[in-house]
Parts: C-alpha cells; structure tokens; sequence
C-alpha cells in the first residue's frame, strides 16, 4: 500500500511544479498554468492572449487550442524554473516562476 502511495505522489509531483504562474522574460510573455488543465499565455504590448488547455503526460507537456495542439518535452522542472522544448521547432524556452506580490 505503501509503494502505491509513494508512486502515485511521484507521478502526481510533475504536474503539480507546472500549475501556477511563469514569466518568460526574452519574450516579455506570462505563462499561467491552472490546476484544472485550463491555461493562457499574454504576450507584448498591448497584451494579446491565448487560451490553452494542457496537461502533462511523462516528460510531455501538451499545450491544446482549438486550432492546433503543441507538444513539449520538459528539460528541467523545478519550484523555480520550467525549461521546456517545443518537440517540433526545437525552440527552447525558459520560464521563470512569477514571485508573489
């Protein structure tokens, strides 16, 4: 019973160091993950927005629209700093966690 709990916590880890709030600084974007699957990432000046679900499977995590779905691989996930790479295009892109004001 033990062992079930333990795997089912190490499984559930990943996709709890994605929900919140991450800044994207080389591209002045905010990304905000909800525990939900629901998301949406702001971006320039003045902001436009995009509504996104996602959800994380292993190293993947999958950002859907209704147009289009957007795989990436999680290179490093941290309580600070998610790196993710777009499977497709190869970019990388860093995000920072938004600090609390």
């Amino acid at each position: 019973m033990l062992l079930v709990l333990m795997a089912t916590v190490a499984v559930a880890q990943p996709g709890q160091t994605v929900v919140g709030d991450w800044v994207q600084e080389s591209q002045n974007a905010r990304w905000s993950f909800r525990s939900d699957g629901t998301g949406f990432m702001e971006r320039g000046q003045p902001k436009l927005t995009a509504r996104f679900n996602w959800q994380l499977r292993g190293q993947v995590l999958q950002v859907s629209t209704a147009a289009t779905s957007v795989d990436y691989e999680v290179v490093q996930s941290s309580a600070e700093v998610l790196v993710i790479r777009n499977t497709r295009g190869g970019q990388v892109y860093e995000l920072r966690r938004q600090s609390r004001s």
